[in-house]
């Protein structure tokens, strides 16, 4: 069973919440649309994804909005994000990985290493 967010709304909140539907979204309805606002120079998400909500809200992303079910769970958020939130990248299957030779590794290693040693001191 996933673990929904229960955050309790304030009082304030409660009196703004928008209820949704009164049947829960099946996986097959539930989805996350991005927009990007050249005039406000930001992103929007709108999401019913449980693990999106969660992880727009680790990445500090401004929930603008939030949709309940009348049970009181979170059914959807609205996001805003800075510009640089979201880079889109080249996605080249093909490419070749890095090969990194037994010594780059081992230096590596005990770099890493000595930073932990560092850190419980």
């Amino acid at each position: 069973m996933a673990k929904e967010n229960l955050d309790i709304p304030t009082q304030e909140e409660q009196d703004d919440i928008t209820y949704g539907t009164n049947v829960r979204l099946i996986k097959e309805e539930r989805e996350t649309i991005l927009v990007f606002s050249e005039f406000d120079n930001c992103w929007y998400a709108d999401t019913t994804v449980q693990k999106h909500i969660r992880k727009f809200e680790n990445q500090g992303w401004e929930c603008t909005k939030r949709q309940y079910y009348p049970d009181g769970t979170l059914m959807a958020c609205e996001f805003r994000g800075n510009a640089k939130a979201i880079s889109i990248r080249d996605i080249n299957p093909d490419k070749p990985k890095r090969v990194i030779s037994e010594e780059h590794k081992q230096k590596l290693q005990q770099k890493l290493q000595e930073a932990r040693l560092k850190t419980k001191e």
